[in-house]
């Protein structure tokens, strides 16, 4: 008996996804793809670094400095030359955001970005649109599943009590607070936590992301 019927594999043909964040993102799409999803649109202004390698699919040396969303774009079309895929390569105003989330069934979010987060589920909600954010801290993934009726992060019922993750001055300390509220302090490893801490008072460290957390988000979404 298969897993999935050919009805389910045809009715998944039809979807259209779309990614934020086109790094942790990978092994998401590459999942997705071969698992019969058709219809990609890919967003991410930024480009590779040699610290991104161990979690962007395909990513090597040669491809520092080229576009995430261009690198996804050209990986997964060598997988599936016939797959339609959508990239945009610089940041969306909130009205091309909007544009392009009635268009699609599902928004898989994976940005580091706190406005970007917030103001792409107000728009999932206002469209009745269903998003997940897929992503990993450390060696844990994390998957969050907001339907268009869940409070926003599971933990907020209102829309001013989001008003914060739209300052720009905050401070790094500030940010790892929202980013605790969001993910939930007992999902971030002790190692984590840590180098949170020293980060925010101001001591230089390295906040690792494993590239087998990566790949295992990928496959939990």
């Amino acid at each position: 008996y298969p897993l999935i019927s050919y009805e389910e594999l045809q009715k998944l043909g039809t979807k259209r996804v779309l990614f934020l964040g086109c790094s942790t993102n990978s092994p998401v799409a590459t999942a997705l793809l071969q698992q019969g999803l058709k219809h990609f649109v890919l967003v991410d202004p930024d480009t590779i670094e040699l610290s991104n390698t161990n979690r962007i699919i395909g990513a090597g040396v040669k491809e520092l400095g080229k576009n995430k969303a261009e690198h996804l774009a050209d990986y997964l079309k060598n997988m599936h030359p016939y797959a339609e895929i959508t990239i945009f390569t610089t940041a969306l105003s909130d009205s091309k955001l909007a544009e392009i989330i009635q268009q699609v069934d599902l928004i898989i979010e994976m940005v580091d970005d706190p406005a970007t987060k917030v103001t792409a589920r107000l728009i999932a909600k206002k469209y009745n649109k269903p998003l997940l954010m897929i992503t990993g801290i450390g060696d844990q993934p994390i998957v969050v599943v907001e339907k268009p009726k869940s409070e926003f992060f599971h933990r907020f019922k209102k829309e001013k009590e989001l008003a914060g993750f739209f300052d720009n001055k905050l401070s790094i300390s500030e940010k790892f607070k929202l980013y605790c509220t969001i993910i939930g302090v007992h999902n971030i490893p002790p190692a984590v936590m840590v180098n949170m801490i020293l980060a925010a008072k101001g001591i230089r460290t390295y906040i690792a992301q494993h590239g087998g957390t990566a790949m295992l988000a990928g496959g939990l979404g």
